[in-house]
Order: C-alpha cells, then sequence, then structure tokens
C-alpha cells in the first residue's frame, strides 16, 4: 500500500509526486512504454468524459463504472508479463480509493494527475522499450 489516504480525493500534491517518482523510476526497469502508454490511452478516455461531465456540471459517479472497468485490462497485461504485477497492484489499489471517494471531482483529479506523473518519470528515467 503506497497511499496511506483511504480517499484519493485527501492526497497531497506533494505525495502524489513523491510517489509517481518513486514508481515511475521503479517500473522504468521492467515495464514497457507500450504498455505503460496503452494503459495512459485508457485513462485519457475517462480523462475526457470526465471532462464533459465537469463542463455539464453532472455527477461523477458514472465514472466509476469505467474506472472500474480498466482493472480486467490491467490483470490481462499483468497474465501476459509476470512483471506488470507491481504496477497493476498500485492501480487496483488507487482505482479503489477513486470509486470510494467521498468527493469525486478531487479524487478523479488526483488520479489523473497521478497516472500523469508516473507516465512522466517513467519516460524520463528511460522506460523498457523491448
Amino acid at each position: 500500500m503506497e497511499f496511506i489516504e483511504n480517499d484519493f480525493s485527501m492526497v497531497t500534491a506533494e505525495n502524489i509526486n513523491a510517489i509517481a517518482y518513486k514508481k515511475g523510476k521503479e517500473f522504468a526497469r521492467n515495464i514497457k512504454t507500450n504498455q505503460i502508454r496503452n494503459f495512459f490511452a485508457h485513462i485519457n478516455t475517462i480523462r475526457n468524459e470526465f471532462k464533459n461531465l465537469k463542463l455539464n456540471k453532472s455527477s461523477f459517479d458514472q465514472l466509476d463504472s469505467s474506472l472500474i472497468l480498466v482493472k480486467p485490462k490491467l490483470a490481462y497485461a499483468k497474465g501476459r508479463n509476470k512483471e506488470v504485477e507491481p504496477f497493476q497492484i498500485l492501480m487496483f489499489e488507487t482505482i479503489d480509493k477513486v470509486v470510494k471517494s467521498k468527493n469525486k471531482e478531487k479524487a478523479y483529479t488526483n488520479f489523473f494527475e497521478f497516472v500523469e506523473a508516473i507516465v512522466a518519470y517513467h519516460k524520463y528515467y528511460g522506460g523498457r522499450e523491448k
């Protein structure tokens, strides 16, 4: 467990950065860039949904289903490559904390920032290409 907060809306920018830095560096050693990018593409689709809901002042609760359905994709990636397991575990934990959040808007915003930071640090540390 990386984040001590049970509600992802309570996570600070400092924690997001610190954990993303640590994990991005760790994942760069054994997770391929295309695996991280594929996951990021799914998250960006959810981020676009989030922006539309925010513009329309709609509830963010419907995003929970989309986010939960990222889990089978992560499980599949882990099934194909056991080295993905630490990433999969971290994302399962984080997704659960977003879905259970009392402040969905802040939790989703933190989640998108966290994923983006992991991708950035993964790239910074070279990320595995093959």
